[in-house]
């Protein structure tokens, strides 16, 4: 494969390759078919223990810029990357029933990977401010934060394109990786599994708490997200958990 030759990170190329794929699945008949990632032995990765959490001051620069340009809706999707650990596809997935009941509950259950359902405390004020905030300005029965006229992996591309023109400005020049909402997740993961640890919890239960409020499947996962405070525990998985 050109990619390969060229030398392109796996990472890099599985990005490229979601993009066509996307487009090759809305053609009639297409003449060819692409190769998944294990046939192109991309189906696994290392992970080198990158810290890839978010520090307050980059978070707080990234939600003044949501202020500034009058972006309540991106402000609210940063906020629940951060406190509550979402994905951004499950961010966009919230329609006006979800965060009523989310409300009520002080806790959103959220269906992620693989249709499984899992529901995530809510612990901070401006998650909560935030969702009565997009209820209001949301008529019932629609998506908080996909517009009526979009497609969800438009408003997804819109949020991360945000993320992307600020990026440089925001985030720390010492920085080990570039921000992305994913790594709200790892700052979620790292910030949860030390109040665990400071409410008395062992480290192990702390671990396979986190794990389950992340939504993942095998515990060790979660060693990816904790990269901050457990250097030099790479571990070898599957993308996109």
């Amino acid at each position: 494969m050109f990619l390969q030759e060229t030398g392109k990170k796996a990472s890099t190329i599985k990005t490229d390759l979601a993009a066509i794929r996307f487009f090759h699945d809305k053609m009639d008949n297409p003449k060819y078919r692409i190769p998944d990632n294990s046939e192109l032995n991309l189906e696994r990765r290392r992970f080198g223990g990158v810290n890839r959490t978010w520090s307050d001051e980059e978070f707080n620069r990234m939600i003044g810029w949501a202020v500034a340009e009058g972006r309540d809706d991106l402000a609210v999707a940063l906020y629940l990357g951060r406190f509550c650990g979402l994905r951004i596809h499950e961010t966009m997935r919230i329609d006006t029933a979800i965060a009523e009941r989310a409300l009520r509950e002080d806790a959103i259950t959220i269906k992620g990977k693989g249709g499984k359902i899992r529901t995530v405390p809510i612990e901070d004020e401006r998650v909560r401010i935030g969702l009565k905030r997009m209820l209001d300005q949301t008529e019932r029965g629609h998506k908080l934060f996909v517009p009526d006229d979009m497609k969800t992996d438009e408003a997804i591309y819109r949020l991360q394109l945000f993320i992307l023109k600020h990026r440089d400005g925001v985030q720390n020049v010492d920085r080990e990786a570039h921000l992305t909402y994913h790594g709200l997740r790892h700052t979620y993961a790292v910030e949860k599994y030390k109040a665990l640890i400071a409410s008395g919890m062992d480290e192990r239960d702390a671990h396979v708490a986190v794990s389950r409020l992340l939504g993942h499947e095998r515990a060790d996962v979660t060693d990816i997200y904790l990269a901050s405070i457990k250097k030099g525990k790479a571990k070898e998985t599957r993308d996109g958990e």
